[in-house]
């Protein structure tokens, strides 16, 4: 090929477009635009009428461990193929009835990607596919990977991509991790379940987006998603680290344990006088207007301690910090349960 007078090797010119050409990948702005972005994407993908009732499994990481990420990942795309611009198109079955038939079945989700399983679980659900996935950390950005596998065939039949920067939340969800996304013996299996469960005061609507318990019921982990109720920006941390999970055997847990606070989301302050909270200031979540944000809270049990209930309440002391002046508020959400 002749450039400028001179003789370039086409293959030259190739690799130098295919370096120059922008990605075809798009990049979201946050975890929320991306999640719908990957709804949309699939819905186009699978075509209209193609699928009518499909299950939605969490998204693992390249290694195969399960985060907190992957988990609210799957739970928001149940919620964005259900409502909005997809409001009827599908029926979702939920993560707590897919996990208990799993079970069982003495199936794990690996099995997922077996031909003679999924048309097993298929039948026993009455869902044409599945949802699925994986997150990848390139370092300032995740990239997000959806697949639907077809029930029928076992195959995957559509697929949808984006990226989302790291934020600190991101990164913070990333770092919770709940385990290998496909448990094997003596690994700590959750039970999950959604819930209308919520909390609302003229600041925050919080509600409760999945609860699970170890296996050795020593372990309880709680997803919330906190969303602003103000058209303004407004900033939360949790007061001295205040916040306990009961169930209704009586058994009192702290999200404190060991020295460790276990919150992904929100972190603690702990001056008494308002002017020490200038300090910690640093320390205040950023909850935009409108915006859903995941916080979770991970209680672990001490000494021979045990959740022996499946009803749970919680309670957190919430500050507020308005104009360098913080308000303080209680959380309480209660009738959490736990479906075996």
């Amino acid at each position: 090929m002749i450039l400028n007078g001179k003789h370039v090797p086409a293959a030259l010119i190739l690799l130098s477009f295919c370096l120059l050409a922008p990605s075809s990948l798009s990049a979201a702005q946050d975890l929320e635009a991306g999640i719908q972005e990957i709804a949309q994407q699939l819905s186009t993908a699978m075509g209209s009428g193609k699928v009518k009732k499909l299950a939605v499994v969490e998204f693992p990481d390249l290694n195969g461990y399960q985060s907190a990420l992957g988990q609210f990942i799957a739970e928001e795309l149940i919620t964005q193929l259900s409502v909005g611009t997809n409001a009827g198109q599908y029926d979702v079955v939920e993560r707590r009835q897919l996990a208990r038939v799993l079970q069982e079945q003495e199936l794990t989700e690996s099995s997922l990607f077996d031909a003679q399983s999924i048309s097993k679980i298929g039948k026993i659900l009455g869902i044409e596919a599945i949802v699925t996935g994986s997150v990848a950390d390139l370092g300032t950005d995740v990239k997000i990977n959806a697949r639907v596998i077809s029930i029928e065939t076992a195959k995957i039949f559509a697929a949808a991509s984006t990226k989302i920067p790291k934020t600190d939340t991101v990164l913070q969800l990333m770092r919770q991790n709940a385990g290998l996304a496909n448990p094997q013996r003596g690994v700590t299996v959750a039970s999950v379940q959604r819930s209308g469960v919520f909390f609302e005061n003229n600041l925050v609507r919080v509600d409760v987006t999945a609860f699970s318990l170890s296996k050795d019921k020593k372990t309880a982990a709680l997803s919330l998603t906190f969303q602003n109720a103000t058209q303004e920006d407004i900033y939360l941390a949790l007061d001295r680290c205040g916040a306990t999970l009961i169930d209704n055997a009586g058994t009192v847990v702290p999200v404190e344990h060991d020295g460790e606070v276990y919150v992904t989301g929100l972190q603690c302050v702990t001056p008494s006088h308002v002017e020490l909270y200038k300090d910690e200031q640093q320390k205040f979540a950023r909850f935009g207007p409108a915006v859903k944000t995941p916080v979770i809270f991970t209680f672990k049990t001490e000494g021979d301690v045990v959740f022996a209930g499946n009803v749970f309440s919680f309670s957190t002391e919430v500050v507020d910090l308005i104009e360098k002046k913080p308000r303080r508020f209680t959380i309480g959400l209660s009738g959490i349960e736990l479906l075996n």
